[in-house]
């Protein structure tokens, strides 16, 4: 399965910077992003952060978020610290910053109960690709129209598993009981698409 994002001014943007070892902000996104992704060229993992979450957390691992990675979305870009997914000295990093534009990108947050077949809704369409990430120690999760039955994707070298995003709908998604989406207590960010 794969995925692919158009840029457009005003919607989604892509760049890049290079690394300073401690912190710097990157401008002429030209809006206030609500979802960044930073990928080093070198060994770095690509990080992920929206206006919900208040750590940056990488995609593919047991990773409870850092501080010191996407350190705060700006009115034309963003800030990043010292942490080597964002930010190491000498290290070329490409960014796709993503605006919320009504009908076709949107953010949001939830705190898992545990109870299947949950809908989680607010994207304000009907998504055709999902991200979620818990704020704790716990693998993202991801799902594309393409995919079907009860079956998420992770982000790392791993099978498919279920009891996920178990399906997408019409303002939202449903989410299972697996902790990577609805762990009774945890806190989750989503961030949905819609295509064109």
């Amino acid at each position: 399965y794969w995925e692919a994002f158009k840029a457009s001014a005003g919607v989604m943007v892509v760049g890049s910077y290079t690394g300073n070892g401690t912190s710097q902000s990157i401008t002429g996104v030209g809006f206030q992003p609500e979802y960044v992704i930073t990928m080093g060229a070198g060994a770095q993992r690509a990080a992920q952060r929206s206006v919900d979450m208040t750590l940056t957390h990488v995609f593919d691992n047991n990773n409870a978020g850092v501080t010191t990675g996407v350190t705060s979305l700006n009115a034309d870009g963003f800030s990043v610290g010292s942490h080597a997914e964002a930010n190491s000295s000498g290290v070329v990093y490409h960014y796709i910053a993503f605006n919320a534009v009504a009908g076709k990108t949107s953010t949001g947050t939830y705190t898992g109960n545990g109870v299947d077949n949950r809908s989680i809704t607010g994207a304000g369409f009907a998504p055709e690709y999902v991200i979620v990430k818990a704020n704790a120690a716990t693998a993202g999760a991801h799902r594309s129209a393409s995919v079907t039955g009860d079956s998420t994707q992770n982000f790392s070298a791993t099978a498919n598993f279920t009891n996920g995003i178990q399906a997408l709908q019409a303002d939202g998604y449903q989410a299972g009981t697996s902790t990577q989406v609805n762990a009774s207590g945890t806190a989750y960010y989503w961030i949905a698409f819609k295509g064109p």
